[in-house]
């Protein structure tokens, strides 16, 4: 992927963002959502073309993230609680998966780490918030293990976390 398309994705991803969130703080939810799905699609092909990406310096895993994350929100303010789960989740997937890929820079590895984190926060707020069951296939890898770590840290008074 040339230089010139990865810039047009990264401009394509930042305005359905900057669209998406104009309706969403509108409180025009369907309006927001072809929007937001947009931008998950465009940060879906950055994710793919990681390595291309990752020499022109782009924000990758948060643009990922920001993506994955207000699509999910949208679902949660339509009350499509399966939609909303299901964004949260395979944004947590593909987080963990781009982190691990990530050998050679230990920056950008540290930041789909951090991204990842975010992302399963956001997931378990998401399931405790709606009462939506974590998917029992989750047992079967390690991020099932991390989040209910994460989840366990998240409900310790502040006074044990530091």
């Amino acid at each position: 992927m040339s230089l010139s398309q990865l810039q047009q994705l990264e401009s394509t991803w930042e305005t359905e963002t900057q669209i998406g969130n104009s309706y969403f703080q509108s409180l025009i939810f369907s309006k927001a959502y072809p929007h937001y799905m947009d931008a998950v699609v465009v940060s879906d092909v950055l994710i793919e073309n990681v390595t291309t990406s990752l020499q022109h310096s782009l924000r990758v895993p948060g643009m990922y993230y920001t993506a994955c994350v207000n699509l999910a929100n949208n679902y949660l303010h339509l009350k499509d609680f399966e939609n909303a789960s299901a964004y949260f989740l395979y944004c947590t997937y593909k987080l963990k998966m781009l982190a691990d890929k990530l050998v050679a820079d230990s920056s950008l590895k540290e930041s789909a780490i951090i991204y990842w984190q975010k992302a399963v926060k956001q997931y378990m707020e998401f399931a405790d918030k709606t009462g939506t069951p974590i998917p029992a296939d989750l047992d079967e890898d390690e991020t099932y293990v991390q989040l209910q770590k994460l989840k366990n840290l998240f409900t310790l008074p502040k006074e044990k976390m530091n």
